[in-house]
């Protein structure tokens, strides 16, 4: 397998850091996963598209620390093999003989997202934004280092939004035309998280943006290698 698909399949689920604690669940030689914040304000599912395993390795290892876990693949090769051991440990080596070992958890202690079976059957806004979108909202995070969250209200997407006279910066957004007249009230959420997210999926060209009124964003694109779907939770109550 590549190391660098792995490492970006890594920076993808793991949010800057934030989540650590995941299950690495090998399919019939498919990698997932699936993870959630310690805040539980994010939910991320991950799943690849292509087999980086033969098609017969299917088992399910508990990773405790995604960070250190990373570490250990940098000192090796661009190709590289993994075997795991009666999943108690990944072996990863390369054709120089360089090897790194990690110890694997039990998946009893790694925290379990919740099912998300209770869906909302319909999206007061969808739209997609793209590459020129995603630098602006990274920039303009930039600019507002004390923003902690960004704001939709109507057809714009406002980082520093405060209901008092405030610094911010309002980017248009283009509807999907299903919603274009649909009321929602403003909602906010995480800014950091968001943007975490579009660092790590600078390799995608769309992203596809869904919210709903009961406080819930889902966020969905993907590359060659993987399928990413992230749900966030709102920090505020509906207006």
């Amino acid at each position: 397998m590549n190391k660098n698909i792995l490492l970006d399949f890594i920076n993808k689920y793991s949010l800057g850091g934030e989540i650590k604690m995941v299950v690495w669940d090998f399919n019939k030689g498919l990698l997932s996963v699936r993870g959630i914040t310690g805040d539980k304000s994010v939910v991320i599912e991950l799943k690849g598209k292509s087999t980086i395993m033969p098609k017969h390795f299917t088992i399910k290892s508990g990773v405790y620390n995604t960070t250190n876990l990373s570490r250990l693949l940098l000192p090796l090769d661009d190709e590289i093999e993994l075997d795991i051991i009666a999943n108690k440990k990944m072996i990863f080596n390369d054709k120089s003989n360089t090897i790194s070992q990690y110890i694997l958890s039990s998946i009893s202690v790694i925290p379990t997202p919740p099912n998300l079976v209770n869906l909302p059957d319909t999206w007061e806004k969808d739209f997609v934004i793209d590459t020129n979108l995603i630098e602006k909202i990274i920039i303009s995070s930039r600019s507002l280092p004390d923003a902690e969250t960004f704001t939709i209200i109507n057809d714009s997407l406002i980082i520093g939004y405060s209901s008092i006279l405030s610094n911010q910066v309002e980017l248009p957004l283009v509807l999907n035309k299903a919603t274009q007249n649909k009321k929602m009230g403003e909602i906010s959420f995480n800014l950091k998280a968001f943007v975490d997210f579009l660092k790590s999926h600078n390799d995608c060209d769309n992203i596809n943006i869904r919210i709903s009124e009961q406080g819930i964003m889902r966020v969905e694109t993907e590359n060659d290698n993987f399928h990413s779907v992230f749900y966030f939770v709102s920090t505020n109550p509906i207006t």
